[in-house]
């Protein structure tokens, strides 16, 4: 239930920060598109600010309807930007109407026409980096809660039977996988952020400061997801518990595993409160365990919970114990943990004597 909760929470806001991505970046190819289109003498018919009052308060954009002509052929259009959205500042709006209607009166007033399809046309063919920016702004924020979010769920679920023995995926699985969304998801923000705020620039906004400032933010987030992914944890496993026979462990990496494989193996009963200071794991001795490779998973003597430990560690009546495992794996390092509860702790349970 809480699992289902979870993915319509994150989900939520994965498609509203998501689908304001694909505005701004339709925006921007729009943009882009245009920056070769040929301006051409228009003449405005109507002309005004459109202000659209609803109950999260109101929204200004210009409203035109102009003609020009395009070779022997006139044309009708009411394109006023290439990022036809409202705002809730009006600004934007009445300075753009102020020029237009000046312009018009003037008879100066001009469109850009796309040649290959003169039927598109515009009539402010500037980039809008201050709207662009808050618009990255909320892909930023509620795109990163919602992908960060599912790829955390998505990676990260209880143990549960395969083939007779309990399947544990790696502790650090959410973690590494909505570092790898989030570093998906800023790449793709750090570049848009990058080419907004330089348009802008070149363009004389003082809005590009907006894109200027999410770039910085987006590259400390794409740097820390980085160093997280490829040096701190740069690979997790999956773990098989011993089957019935209780003979063998297996490990299956995201990579093709070969031998050399030697691992220690190690036991650990964290704190029942995560909080409490000035309490330490109760850890097993190391247990070095010698690995080969068999049907693309690598097989080793399964290892239990030593009963000396154990009795030290059940005096805390643990409701969840952790399997480490440091070494390395055809000569790379490798450093993983595994929790076990509930039925996948039971199963390693050390039979009394």
């Amino acid at each position: 239930m809480q699992r289902s909760v979870g993915l319509i929470f994150f989900g939520v806001f994965a498609i509203a920060g998501l689908g304001l991505g694909v505005v701004t970046l339709g925006g921007l190819a729009r943009w882009f598109g245009g920056l070769g289109w040929q301006s051409v003498p228009a003449t405005a018919e109507v002309l005004r600010i459109d202000e659209d009052r609803d109950s999260e308060g109101t929204s200004y954009r210009i409203e035109c309807r102009y003609r020009y002509q395009f070779g022997a052929q006139e044309f009708v259009s009411d394109r006023v930007s290439f990022f036809d959205v409202g705002s809730s500042s009006d600004t934007y709006a009445r300075t753009l109407h102020r020029e237009l209607y000046a312009a018009n009166e003037a008879g100066t007033m001009t469109c850009l026409v796309n040649p290959s399809d003169p039927s598109q046309a515009v009539l402010d063919g500037r980039i809008q980096s201050a709207m662009l920016g808050f618009t990255l702004l909320f892909l930023m924020s509620h795109g990163s809660v919602g992908v960060a979010g599912l790829a955390y769920l998505w990676a990260t679920v209880p143990p549960r039977l395969d083939d007779g023995r309990y399947r544990l995926v790696s502790d650090h699985a959410g973690k590494r996988s909505s570092s790898i969304a989030m570093l998906g998801l800023h790449s793709v923000s750090l570049a848009m952020a990058v080419t907004i705020a330089i348009s802008g620039i070149g363009a004389g906004q003082w809005g590009a400061i907006v894109p200027m400032v999410l770039a910085a933010v987006s590259a400390v987030v794409v740097y820390f997801c980085w160093r997280y992914v490829f040096e701190k944890q740069p690979s997790i496993g999956r773990l098989w518990l011993p089957d019935q026979d209780g003979k063998t462990m297996g490990l299956r990496l995201p990579w093709s595993a070969a031998e050399p494989i030697d691992l220690e193996i190690r036991w650990v009963l964290p704190p029942r409160d995560s909080e409490q200071t000035g309490v330490e794991n109760i850890e097993s001795p190391g247990e070095s365990v010698q690995g080969r490779v068999l049907d693309q998973r690598i097989e080793f003597d399964a290892s239990a919970p030593p009963s000396q430990w154990w009795d030290k560690a059940a005096s805390e009546s643990p409701t969840k114990v952790k399997l480490e495992m440091v070494g390395t794996i055809a000569g790379r390092g490798y450093q993983d943990s595994f929790t076990l509860t509930g039925d996948a702790l039971a199963a390693v349970r050390p039979s009394p004597t």
